[in-house]
């Protein structure tokens, strides 16, 4: 009796249409990536974001050196730059011309409590516990692989994360905002140089994967909750936009590909029980 794949072929990276898929989705997200950090789309004049970072500059007398935007940066803002400004007119008086709306502002209260909801040693905890429930109380062999294979799955994306951190060591907005500073820093094992890919996104990629296997039909639910928990890292100005793409893409894949291999794994054996069983049954000649 055949059993129900533990991912379906679509989204399966070792299956030919799974892997197409899977690397159209790659590429897609790659050039959005690209455009996104390099591309300036935005002019600095007349843009209200960078009017008030300005404004809130000229007003650090006390702070030494003083943070200033990149020269290079002014001849255009670039999506990344532009999304960290929009979040941080929240920290302005709301009496400032410039400063966040009031639909803004309710965002990034909401972002404050739900943010850490998808900390990646939290969500490997909470899979790690379901998983041993799962087998504890035998429940559905279903939920049991899906588990095991988040859990792992999220155990190797948190491990990519965390070594494209220090190879590539880009500055977290912080970096931009209050030192005024712009760049990469390769090889670093300073915590404001880690901030691609974003490790909160990650997690919650891993997750809605999880979600997504267990119960597709809800995918569109799951995806949005897992997209909000990414923007929440942008709107708290902890991470640019495009760390929580490449982190959520991230983790979604990687809980795919250990899916699928446990799969195959699971496959191979029953196919070498059954061989077996076959030739013990076998009539001797």
């Amino acid at each position: 009796m055949s059993q129900e794949p533990a991912i379906p072929t679509g989204l399966d990276p070792m299956h030919p249409r799974g892997l197409r898929h899977w690397m159209i989705i790659w590429v897609v997200v790659s050039t959005t990536i690209a455009f996104c950090m390099f591309l300036p789309i935005f002019s600095s004049s007349d843009n209200a974001a960078f009017r008030a970072y300005q404004a809130h500059i000229d007003k650090q007398t006390d702070q030494a050196p003083s943070p200033s935007w990149p020269e290079k940066a002014l001849q255009g803002i670039t999506f990344d730059s532009q999304m960290i400004l929009e979040a941080r007119r929240c920290w302005d008086d709301p009496s400032e011309p410039d400063a966040a709306s009031p639909a803004m502002r309710q965002l990034r209260y909401l972002a404050r409590y739900s943010t850490h909801l998808a900390r990646g040693e939290t969500t490997l905890a909470v899979l790690l516990l379901i998983w041993l429930f799962s087998r504890y109380r035998k429940l559905d062999l279903k939920i049991q692989r899906r588990m095991l294979a988040g859990f792992l799955g999220l155990g190797v994306a948190s491990v990519l994360a965390t070594c494209v951190k220090f190879l590539v060591g880009r500055g977290r907005p912080n970096e931009l905002l209050w030192r005024g500073r712009l760049h990469w820093d390769w090889f670093a094992f300073d915590h404001n140089h880690h901030s691609f890919p974003s490790g909160h996104a990650t997690a919650s990629g891993a997750l809605v994967m999880v979600l997504c296997l267990l119960y597709p039909r809800g995918w569109p639910i799951w995806l949005a909750v897992g997209l909000w928990l990414a923007a929440t890292r942008v709107l708290m100005a902890e991470h640019w936009p495009t760390d929580t793409i490449a982190g959520f893409l991230l983790g979604a894949f990687s809980v795919a590909l250990v899916a699928s291999i446990l799969q195959r794994k699971r496959a191979a054996q029953d196919s070498a029980r059954n061989h077996s069983s076959i030739e013990m049954v076998s009539p001797l000649e």
